[in-house]
């Protein structure tokens, strides 16, 4: 939903999608261990 507003909006996003092995390295480094 959030990509599909901010295209809406105009406004410029980088849309980045991790898959699951560099989720799992970067989950450590995240507050709460989420995005």
């Amino acid at each position: 939903m959030i990509r599909l507003a901010l295209a809406f909006g105009s406004i410029e996003f980088e849309d980045k999608r991790l898959s699951f092995p560099e989720f799992g390295a970067l989950k450590p480094t995240l507050p709460l261990g989420q995005v």
